[in-house]
């Protein structure tokens, strides 16, 4: 194998340093769209009314023979 057939075969190696020094040398424009994004979404949400809804559904109990088996639905 020559040199040209190794450099070819490692070319899709991922340099970390090389990675991390990308992403730091972007930091303030990571930062600024994470500060940007975080404000928006604050704003939406003040923005939006609060709106509340209940329901609820109310049965009455039955006195049947199985009282054991009431009793036992009842706990949960």
């Amino acid at each position: 194998m020559t040199n040209k057939d190794l450099d070819s075969r490692y070319d899709d190696e991922i340099d970390l340093f090389e990675l991390v020094k990308t992403i730091w040398a972007g930091k303030w424009l990571i930062i600024l769209v994470s500060v940007a994004a975080g404000l928006m979404s604050a704003w939406v949400s003040l923005q939006l009314p609060n709106v509340y809804t209940v329901e609820v559904k109310v049965a009455p109990v039955e006195q049947d023979g199985n009282s054991q088996i009431n009793s036992m639905l009842a706990q949960y």
